[in-house]
């Protein structure tokens, strides 16, 4: 014979304003035979009446099962929007001769008449059992409270911004009254300020809010005022929000950060690359018109023609070296744009070395330490020796070709990093090599 253990579980919900207890399982062993339990719900129908749109009314009713064994549920929904179950977590079963309590929840959103059913299927003997459910939502109770709206910010402020550019700030509008209310109009004093993504009439619901955006468009470098009015139907009547600006002179500035690079020596065919700042520290997006570069070697990317470099923003345009022949390099990066100072060079110098089998070809990581414009290499013969500098000038790269090198001969080597104020830092920890 097989036995069934139902444990006892209760807990409590809170009902209008009162305790109910939600589920009681008594605890008890069974046999199961060839009997089964049967369930019983103690209505047909729950009708609900009247309830208004964003309240709830709930209704409790008791299942039982009636039967001579255990009742184990497989489901327990209900069907149809506005209505939801409360209590009933699956597993659940009942022991028979014994009864749970159930809460079915009405919750209208919308006014008009709702339609459901409660469904409980089982092991029982009548293993589906429907609730029919109805209910009606109606409009706000004649107590709530009536529409009312607040503009978060309060004010709209736009301080400092260029003439012939324009610039956008939002403003939320919430309804913090207890019933819905209508925006029906509106108006701006002003002609440099304008409204967009506000739809009227516009009607918003009790707690809720919508967004639009308040634009200033500034045509001289003077202070202007105004004043957004929304006409509501609330007492309210209209609602009023500050406007207030200063449109400022226009300013493109473009700064080149280093405004000169030299590459060192490298080996005939090797390749290094530096990188070269534009920054805007103007107050207007300034655009970059073109880019050319000239010197035999020389290559730059990174900066297409057309790039705009909005105020207090700044890109990077990448330079290559990689001479072809041996010998002196020399070149220039010209930048081209609507800055008030137009056009910016940046001087370009570099020494092709010819592939011999004296030579030693160093290479090492940008520093990530910010204002580093370049470094310098020195060399010595131990590592523990004196050191002298072997670039006449600060390196913008990363790699370095000392061709004055001898065969059998050991040499050490060391880095720095030169900051854009001229401070070079302590060397790295030095490499040493033989040349064969």
């Amino acid at each position: 014979m097989q036995r069934i253990l139902a444990f006892s579980t209760s807990f409590l919900r809170f009902l209008s304003g009162s305790l109910f207890l939600i589920l009681s399982l008594s605890a008890s062993v069974s046999p199961v035979s060839a009997n089964q339990g049967r369930l019983w719900l103690s209505s047909s129908a729950e009708v609900f009446g009247n309830v208004a749109v964003g309240s709830s009314k709930s209704l409790s009713l008791q299942l039982a099962n009636t039967g001579s064994a255990v009742t184990v549920f497989s489901q327990g929904y209900v069907k149809g929007s506005g209505f939801s179950l409360i209590g009933f977590t699956l597993p659940v079963m009942i022991n028979y001769g014994h009864s749970m309590v159930v809460i079915v929840k009405f919750a209208p959103t919308t006014a008009g008449p709702f339609n459901g059913q409660l469904v409980f299927t089982s092991n029982a003997t009548n293993s589906s059992i429907t609730l029919s459910l109805s209910g009606t939502g109606v409009g706000s109770t004649s107590s709530s409270s009536p529409g009312s709206f607040s503009a978060t910010p309060t004010a709209a402020s736009f301080s400092n911004v260029p003439v012939g550019t324009s610039n956008t700030q939002s403003v939320t509008l919430k309804n913090v009254g207890g019933s819905s209310a209508t925006v029906n109009s509106f108006s701006s004093s002003g002609s440099t300020f304008t409204v967009k993504g506000l739809t009227v009439p516009q009607t918003i619901a009790a707690g809720q809010s919508t967004s639009f955006q308040v634009v200033f468009d500034p045509t001289q470098s003077t202070q202007y005022s105004g004043t957004l009015t929304l006409n509501v139907n609330t007492t309210q009547k209209t609602l009023a929000i500050p406007l207030s600006g200063a449109g400022v002179t226009g300013s493109r500035i473009i700064s080149v950060s280093p405004n000169a690079l030299n590459f060192g020596s490298l080996s005939v065919g090797a390749q290094s690359t530096a990188k070269v700042q534009l920054q805007n520290p103007g107050n207007s997006t300034l655009t970059v018109s073109s880019v050319t570069i000239s010197g035999t070697g020389f290559s730059a990317n990174g900066v297409a023609s057309g790039l705009a470099i909005p105020a207090g923003q700044s890109a990077v345009l990448n330079v290559e070296f990689s001479p072809t022949t041996a010998g002196a390099k020399s070149g220039t990066v010209t930048i081209n744009s609507n800055a008030s100072t137009p056009v910016m060079t940046v001087a370009l110098s570099g020494s092709g070395v010819a592939a011999s089998s004296h030579s030693v070809q160093l290479s090492w990581m940008a520093s990530s330490s910010s204002g580093v414009v370049g470094y310098n290499i020195y060399r010595g013969s131990s590592s523990s020796g004196s050191f002298a500098k072997l670039n006449s000038s600060t390196i913008a790269g990363l790699s370095f070709a000392d061709s004055t090198v001898q065969a059998g001969q050991t040499y050490s080597y060391e880095v720095t990093t030169v900051s854009s104020n001229g401070v070079e830092s302590a060397p790295c920890s030095p490499v040493t090599t033989t040349v064969p």
